[in-house]
């Protein structure tokens, strides 16, 4: 009789996060793992104008005015870095942009070959004014759930509640 191989057992983790088989990233100096999943969860919230941390509401005072603190966890909202919201800007600007190219070549297309120039070049500059005032609250979520996905360990602070596991349902 041939002697059977011994595999080692290997002991899964119930709460760490499904990979696919696929090795997740694990930045250096960060304690959590970078999936997929974990980002559109981030950037979906923020995309909803909620917290990316726990995806609680009222964030915001107003359209331009953000709270110091999330109401629900108690995150700091401002990373309280001098520079930290430039990447918010570039979000904006890269986002307000890009839907101005878009909607100019869509008219472009649609109306071609009798285009409206004088409503293009006025309208595409009121668009131009508009957009990043619409997108400026997406943007400044969008770039805090990647600033808590890429750079993780920020979000140690002991003052912040830790609201997003759920308590085990009583026996």
């Amino acid at each position: 009789m041939p002697e059977q191989q011994i595999r080692p057992q290997i002991e899964v983790d119930p709460a760490a996060p499904r990979t696919n088989g696929r090795k997740p990233l694990l930045l250096p100096g960060a304690r959590h793992e970078v999936t997929c999943a974990r980002v559109a969860r981030l950037v979906g919230r923020a995309l909803l104008l909620r917290c990316p941390r726990c995806g609680g509401g009222g964030i915001f005072h107003h359209w331009l005015k953000q709270r110091a603190a999330c109401p629900r966890c108690g995150i700091p909202l401002d990373r309280g870095e001098r520079d930290h919201w430039l990447g918010g800007y570039a979000v904006n600007l890269v986002a307000s942009e890009l839907i101005w190219a878009a909607m100019m070549v869509t008219i472009l297309i649609v109306k071609w070959p009798d285009v409206p120039w004088t409503f293009l070049t006025y309208g595409g500059a009121a668009l131009m004014i508009a957009l990043p005032f619409f997108f400026f609250p997406f943007s400044r979520t969008i770039w805090l759930a990647l600033d808590l996905a890429f750079r993780h360990d920020r979000d140690t602070d002991t003052r912040v509640r830790d609201v997003t596991r759920q308590a085990p349902p009583p026996s």
